[in-house]
C-alpha cells in the first residue's frame, strides 16, 4: 500500500491520521495481515514515526503486528535548511524595512517547520519536548544519503544529503535522550547520492531487501 498525504499539515496530525486508517485496514484480527513492514522516506518516515507514537498510544492492535520500520533520508532531529529558513526570517525581522519580508517568508506549512527539529508529536503550550523513541517490539532500519565520497566528512555531518546530515538520517544525537537506539548493522550510509536519488539507489534497494528478508 502507498500513501500521500498533505505536507501542509503538521507531521502529528497526519502521524495520527495514518494510525487510524493503519486500525480501520488491519486492526481487526480478520485481516489476515500479522505482520507490517513500513518505509518512509524524508518526512514520510517521521509520519511513520508519529503514527506509531499514536497508535501505542490509543492501543490500536496494528502497532503489535509493526514488525520492521525503514526510515530512508528522514530528519529525525531535523533538517537545516528548515532552520536557515527559520533564521533568515528572524534576522530580516529585525529592521522594519526587511519585517515585510520576514512576514512573506513565515508563510511555511506547518508540516515543514515541523521539519526544523524532527517533531513528530504536538508540543505543548509551554513548549517542553516530547520525547518520541522507536517502538521497543519493532526492528528499525535507517538509511542516510551524502554527497560526499566520504561518510564521516565534515561536508557529510552537516549537508549530507543536501538537506538531511548524515547523523540526522541516522538518529544520532550527541544528547542520549534524544539518540535513537539502533544497532549498527541497521543503519547504513550511501555515498555520492543526494536526498531524491537516493529513491532510485540499486544499493539502498538491495539494502532495505536484504533487512526485510532476515
Amino acid at each position: 500500500m502507498r500513501l500521500r498525504y498533505n505536507t501542509g499539515r503538521p507531521i502529528h496530525a497526519n502521524g495520527r491520521d495514518l494510525a487510524a486508517l493503519l486500525q480501520g485496514l488491519i486492526g481487526d484480527s480478520t485481516s489476515g495481515v500479522n505482520q507490517l513492514a513500513i518505509l518512509g522516506h524524508s518526512m514520510g518516515g517521521l509520519v511513520a514515526r508519529s503514527a506509531a507514537h499514536h497508535g501505542i498510544q490509543a492501543g490500536h492492535a496494528w502497532t503489535g503486528r509493526l514488525e520492521r520500520l525503514v526510515c530512508i533520508a528522514t530528519p529525525h532531529h531535523g533538517s537545516p535548511l528548515e532552520r536557515i529558513g527559520h533564521g533568515i526570517d528572524r534576522a530580516l525581522g529585525i529592521s522594519r524595512y526587511s519585517a515585510p519580508f520576514a512576514r512573506l517568508g513565515k508563510i511555511r506549512s506547518a508540516g515543514i517547520t515541523d521539519l526544523r527539529h524532527g517533531r513528530i508529536v504536538d508540543v505543548p503550550n509551554d513548549g517542553t519536548p516530547v520525547p518520541t523513541l522507536l517502538p521497543s517490539h519493532t526492528r528499525c532500519y535507517n538509511i542516510a544519503a551524502t554527497l560526499d565520497s566520504d561518510p564521516n566528512s565534515l561536508r557529510s555531518r552537516h549537508v549530507g544529503d543536501g538537506l538531511v546530515p548524515v547523523p540526522a538520517a541516522l538518529g544520532l544525537h550527541p544528547d542520549p535522550r534524544r539518540a535513537l537506539t539502533i544497532a549498527a548493522g541497521q543503519r547504513h550510509v550511501i555515498t555520492e547520492t543526494g536526498h531524491l536519488e537516493v529513491l532510485k539507489s540499486s544499493e539502498a534497494a538491495a539494502r532495505i531487501q536484504a533487512w526485510l528478508s532476515d
